[in-house]
């Protein structure tokens, strides 16, 4: 697993904070015994898992303990047993202290009705020290109506890590975050703060159903490292004044159903080959809506988007790609930008972008049963956008892509465009205003190639694309 340490956060005293590329997984059931280098952009991280060392419930391999120390108290301890507690609360104070940790594949937990509440710093995100709860090395977690707060940089509300899987039903999560310790080194992604809410590495799994999370700064629900999984169904998801609503690491899928997202900076974001899938979800970015991007990879890696129903609502470009190659399949959904842009594919200006050798597979987005409105832009020379629409209608410029209208769909172009056309699309789908020149290629086949006016007014320039190869 490659150190995707442009575009991610170092957190704390060598943890990472918003996502490692994941070369080093072949499986979810391994953990790297090696340490990743990292030459030209930062640091080198050892990133291999660790154990915590101060907690305040440990259950671990069937076996219970509890601790008892002034400076983080367990209130409720004697009611505790092997496999559950309810109406408990746990209250930290020191640096990478765990209020509850579950490990071992014989090992299961449930925690009901109880609060954690955590001030203590976390050293070390990819592992969880410092998180409010902490699941691991195949044990079982399970919260109902639980609420967990932290309060300090580095320390997450719930890590699912070494195939460790949590359940959380009814509850709450917040992360508040805190000062970053002196000398602290954050990437330029556009977002700050200090904490996440949530967190899965080395093949954990997270599923969340009817609860909130937040994060009042960096990001909500994250993912560090292949074979994670996390699911929200009926979930709030939100960020303070700067953050990301959910992220897809490489090599990490990560499902949303029937849930809501209000983020200050992403609804999304997707390293690499990440998956995600938003199903009837309500998402609304005061900045952009879902970005893509390809960091210390081959360059080559497809991320994947599906939008099934619900809306997206953002103020700046609903989906941008930074270098980065994506999959993109809307249906049924209503997609709005208050800057007009649907689709942006632009050259990452970062360092340790993917450079790819040969030629990208770029970005491809089918939409169908939509009726959208937006310009799709491509600024990046070094990759494709193909616009696939069925059954769809699109308002907007699109500006170095190819097109393909089946049947059902028409194009309204709103600005001067450049497409070039798929074989069989039918011409007389595609419109603009007066004014709105689009120039497409095509292969000649039937078509005549020239000028010819649009039924609205504007100008529709057909050039053979044999010709416009030549030239």
């Amino acid at each position: 697993m490659k150190v995707m340490i442009a575009l991610r956060t170092m957190m704390l005293l060598g943890g990472i904070g918003a996502g490692l590329a994941s070369s080093f997984f072949t499986s979810s059931a391994q953990v790297p015994t090696a340490l990743p280098t990292q030459s030209n952009t930062g640091p080198t991280f050892d990133i291999r898992p660790r154990e915590p060392v101060s907690v305040g419930i440990l259950v671990k391999d069937g076996d219970l303990k509890i601790s008892r120390s002034p400076s983080n108290t367990v209130i409720g301890a004697d009611a505790i047993g092997r496999h559950s507690a309810s109406n408990i609360s746990v209250v930290g104070t020191t640096d990478d202290f765990n209020a509850l940790y579950v490990s071992g594949s014989g090992s299961y937990f449930t925690l009901s009705d109880s609060t954690i509440d955590l001030k203590g710093r976390g050293s070390y995100e990819f592992s969880g020290l410092g998180a409010g709860a902490l699941v691991g090395n195949g044990g079982a977690l399970t919260l109902r109506r639980v609420r967990i707060e932290t309060h300090a940089a580095g320390s997450s509300c719930l890590v699912a890590t070494t195939n460790g899987v949590a359940r959380v039903y009814d509850s709450e999560l917040i992360a508040y975050g805190g000062a970053m310790p002196p000398n602290t080194w954050q990437p330029p992604i556009g977002v700050t703060g200090s904490a996440r809410s949530s967190n899965v590495t080395f093949g954990g799994r997270l599923y969340f159903y009817n609860t909130k999370i937040r994060a009042e700064g960096w990001g909500a629900m994250s993912t560090d490292s292949k074979g994670a999984y996390v699911e929200c169904n009926s979930c709030d998801i939100s960020t303070g004044d700067s953050g990301y609503g959910t992220f897809a690491d490489a090599g990490v899928s990560v499902v949303l159903n029937d849930s809501r997202v209000q983020s200050a900076t992403y609804v999304a974001m997707i390293a690499a080959e990440g998956a995600l899938t938003l199903n009837n979800v309500q998402a609304r970015s005061r900045g952009q809506g879902v970005v893509a991007f390809n960091v210390l990879e081959t360059g080559k890696e497809i991320g994947v988007l599906t939008i099934n129903g619900g809306e997206l609502y953002t103020a700046k470009d609903a989906f941008l790609v930074r270098s980065g190659n994506l999959n993109l399949t809307v249906n049924r959904a209503s997609i709005v930008s208050d800057n007009g842009v649907l689709l942006h594919t632009v050259v990452n200006e970062d360092p340790s972008s993917s450079k790819s050798a040969g030629k990208a597979p770029g970005t491809t987005m089918t939409v169908l049963n939509s009726r959208l409105e937006g310009d799709v832009l491509n600024e990046d020379p070094l990759r494709t956008i193909d616009i696939h629409l069925i059954g769809t209608s699109l308002r907007g410029a699109i500006r170095q892509a190819a097109l393909e209208l089946n049947d059902g769909s028409t194009w309204f172009a709103t600005k001067d465009s450049e497409v070039q056309l798929a074989p069989g699309s039918d011409i007389s789908h595609i419109d603009a205003g007066p004014g709105v020149t689009i120039r497409a290629k095509v292969e000649q086949d039937r078509r005549t190639v020239g000028e010819s006016k649009l039924k609205s007014g504007g100008s529709l320039i057909l050039t053979d694309l044999s010709v416009a190869a030549q030239n």
